[in-house]
């Protein structure tokens, strides 16, 4: 309680600060201010790595020698690393260089501008060092910034975050605020479930359909950083109406050749290890990896339902308590290499992932009459083991243009992935099931300037994807001469083509407003089967419109505005559309919705940012609308309660985000965020037995970051998510935290990190649903509580020639709409 107390007490000080900072700094000047100063200067450079690639999406940021803090002007360099900017005010100024992955920079020369004698400077080449190496005799350790706020989205740098040592992407996820990861490794953003999962801005079939799959098998030291994009503009797909995730994997090119090592173990008998291999030299960059992941859970599982006749009165009573068991391995492998020559890049990849999964639940069921008599006890087994192979490949070709910032790029993806899965359900059902699931996607985007300060893109993408699921269900009442059963089996087949083109204009309307204006037309053509001996299909093709607006406004140097609208969509999936009955618990059973539609939202966001010497300070406030929302729905059926998918008539969703990055000391860094929210769901006429579910709800988090000692530092986590109401029912709080400490070795080559998972044993789901026919309170408990180590070592180095002078600060920053100029 006294955790929650201080929590909140921290958000209100955040609502304080946020209109406190936003009357901006008072306060006078020796010289006139910039914007009464003459605009005479030019400032141009190019900025590479030390391997001699352009380092795309530099921030190059110029400040006032006399006010060093006081912020004048700034660019983004292009893709080819150059950048340019202009009507700069006369006086002596600092540069500075920076990018996620790379020591910033600062030059020793200022640069100066006087009318008449200096009004056009070009840097040349600007290299940046990484932001751990080692040069000669001294050693450049620049941390990489943990969040950045930029106007489209917020990035994490995973590099920072000690408790994803040796983990999974699933484990990075959980320590992102705004997201969270439920017992099942369901993944949603601000409390919604309709997220798009991306993988280096594409959608990744590598480990099959499911999300859940995908970020439990994805190393997390394979993964850069990660993008989560609330709002994003058309020139992404729409799908997903709470927003995007975006996984950005390492892509390294340094020269020479390098790579690391990470071997993992844990509780309940969880193991890892992974290894990559990368070569640049000449242009060509090779790079290799593998990975190996074993993960065992145990769960518990308690439910409690009574059930009520027409007049209200307790009919029976219905306990069961389970013991669960799930194990999942995987052997994944990735191949990948680019070359470049001259303005053209051609790139190839391909991976190849086996994996296998195994359950097992015993489940006892006791049922009692309103006196509490024992009706029936019986105990279910159930077994289940998958076994599945993916493989995909992709192409990828940049071509530039003389006139800078001009580009085109094509891409190319097939995917195809195969599963076959028994189980066994007690002594009489036998289900099993051959899964197939293929995807194409071919996309084609180009970038032309149409002059200094404003550029167009536009792209054209096609995706076809085709899930093929045969379930065969066999029975037998003896638990002997298991007969098929056809009014049981399903098979489901479904193909969805989209095609869709965008265009967004963006740039500057002056150096204080920044804009970006876009939209996508798209053409879906989906159909699901349910094949059978009169094969049942459900069509459902459509055309839509999607808009989307960014601006970004300076208020001063420290403060800046930015507001969005886009519209998005959420496709249901094969999971919510398979009508096939899931029994694996003959008392709560789940099914799909074959006649689901499409859900549309209307999204809107309001931020603020203001950057202090020590961090920043950050709040959103945010309204979402949408109709035909896709929601889990319960209801219950001759003492069985069913769960299923329906479309509901509207959902709304207003809320405010806080994000705190603070520095105190040298020696301890915070990450402090609240989202405060109010959601109100109408299922509208046609679900007339069920209920408006309605009220407020807020997470809160905070990540400590401490340095012990010479080459060691501690982390604690911990995330507070409040009560909330879902469709007939309510959510419990719940609470998750970790603490891991990282040591150094080796002259930083090899490290060692230790974490415990849920180390005060506080994590556990809870879940009540209800109507007028029964009340059900489910109890969920994953023992979250672990303990993991992990090793690292990282092996060769690259040749770098120029030292760079970090500055290991916490920043909010890096607000610039990705112009590209």
């Amino acid at each position: 309680m006294k955790n929650i107390t201080f929590s909140l007490a921290l958000c209100l000080m955040l609502v304080a600060n946020f209109f406190a900072m936003a009357q901006g700094p008072g306060g006078g000047r020796k010289l006139p201010p910039m914007n009464e100063r003459p605009k005479i200067g030019t400032l141009s450079g190019e900025v590479y790595d030390a391997g001699g690639q352009a380092v795309p999406y530099a921030t190059i940021s110029l400040y006032d020698a006399q006010n060093p803090e006081s912020l004048v002007d700034g660019a983004i360099s292009e893709d080819n690393g150059k950048f340019l900017l202009k009507e700069i005010p006369a006086g002596i100024f600092i540069v500075k260089v920076q990018s996620m992955g790379y020591a910033e920079v600062t030059l020793e020369e200022k640069v100066k501008f006087f009318p008449g004698r200096s009004e056009a400077v070009n840097l040349g080449r600007i290299q940046l060092a990484d932001a751990v190496q080692e040069l000669s005799e001294v050693t450049v350790e620049a941390e990489r910034e943990l969040y950045v706020n930029s106007i489209d989205r917020q990035t994490y740098a995973v590099g920072s975050d000690l408790s994803a040592e040796g983990g999974v992407a699933q484990d990075v996820l959980q320590n992102i605020p705004m997201v969270e990861v439920d017992t099942d490794g369901n993944i949603s953003l601000r409390g919604s479930e309709n997220v798009r999962i991306l993988i280096n801005g594409k959608p990744s079939k590598l480990m099959g359909s499911d999300p859940a799959t995908l970020m439990e098998q994805i190393p997390s030291n394979m993964i850069d950083k990660v993008e989560v994009i609330t709002n994003p503009s058309a020139k992404f797909s729409p799908e997903g109406s709470a927003g995007i995730i975006n996984v950005v994997l390492k892509k390294d090119r340094k020269g020479g050749v390098f790579g690391g090592v990470t071997a993992s173990a844990g509780s309940y008998d969880n193991y890892g290890l992974s290894a990559n291999v990368n070569r640049y030299s000449d242009g060509l960059n090779l790079n290799a990896s593998y990975s190996f992941r074993q993960r065992n859970r145990l769960a518990e599982q308690d439910v409690f339902r009574t059930n009520f006749d027409e007049d209200g009165q307790v009919e029976s009573i219905m306990e069961q308590t389970s013991d669960r068991k799930m194990g999942r391995d995987s052997h994944m492998f990735q191949l990948g290499a680019e070359y470049s020559w001259g303005k053209n890049t051609l790139g190839m990849n391909g991976g190849l992932n086996f994996s296998g999964r195994s359950s097992y639940n015993n489940l006892l069921t006791s049922n009692r009459d309103a006196d509490g008599n024992i009706l029936s006890e019986f105990q279910q087994i159930s077994n289940s083991n998958d076994d599945g192979i993916n493989q995909n490949i992709g192409i990828d070709y940049e071509r530039t243009f003389n006139k800078p910032g001009q580009k085109l790029t094509a891409n190319f993806t097939f995917a195809n992935g195969d599963m076959t899965r028994y189980s066994t359900f007690g002594t009489r059902e036998i289900n099993d099931v051959d899964y197939n699931d293929r995807n194409i996607n071919f996309q084609l985007d180009y970038v032309h300037p149409l002059s200094q300060k404003w550029k167009l893109e536009t792209g054209w993408q096609t995706t076809y994807n085709k899930i093929d699921q045969n379930t065969k269900v066999s029975t037998s009442d003896s638990g002997e001469d298991f007969i098929s059963d056809p009014s049981r089996s399903n098979h489901f087949v479904y193909d969805e083509l989209v095609n869709s083109f965008y265009g967004v204009m963006n740039g500057k309307f002056s150096e204080k407003l920044q804009a970006q204006l876009g939209f996508r037309v798209e053409q879906a053509q989906i159909a699901s089967e349910l094949i059978t001996e009169e094969t049942d299909r459900y069509p459902n093709d459509y055309f839509a419109f999607y808009p989307s607006l960014h601006l970004n406004y300076n208020l001063t140097d420290k403060d800046k505005l930015k507001a969005s609208y886009s519209r998005r969509v959420s496709r249901p999936g094969v999971r919510q559309l398979n009508p096939f009955e899931d029994r694996s618990n003959e008392q709560n059973i789940r099914t799909g919705n074959p006649y689901l539609s499409p859900s549309f939202t209307d999204s809107y966001e309001l931020g603020h940012t203001h950057n202090f010497s020590w961090g920043s300070l950050s709040s959103i406030a945010y309204y979402r609308y949408s109709t035909e929302d896709i929601t889990r729905v319960n209801y219950r059926e001759d003492d069985i309660v069913y769960s299923t998918y329906a479309n509901l008539a509207s959902t709304q969703n207003a809320g405010f985000d806080f994000m705190l990055m603070a520095q105190p000391t040298d020696w301890w860094k915070v990450m402090g965020s609240a989202n405060l929210f109010y959601q109100y769901m109408d299922p509208g006429d046609e679900y007339p037995e069920l209920s408006v579910a309605e009220g407020f709800a807020y997470n809160l988090s905070m990540n400590n970051t401490f340095d012990l000692w010479k080459g060691a530092s501690l982390q604690a986590m911990v995330r507070y998510s409040a009560p909330r109401n879902v469709t007939n029912g309510e959510r419990d709080a719940f609470i998750f935290s970790n603490i891991a400490v990282k040591q150094k070795m080796l002259k930083n080559k090899m490290s060692a990190t230790l974490k415990v998972n849920d180390p005060f044993n506080l994590m556990q789901f809870q879940i009540k649903n209800w109507d007028p026919y029964y009340y059900q309170d489910m109890t969920f408990n994953m023992l979250f509580q672990t303990v993991d180590l992990a090793l690292t070592y990282n092996f060769g180095q690259s040749n770098h020639s120029k030292k760079g002078r970090s500055k290991g600060r916490t920043s909010g920053g890096g607000d610039d709409m990705d112009m590209g100029f």
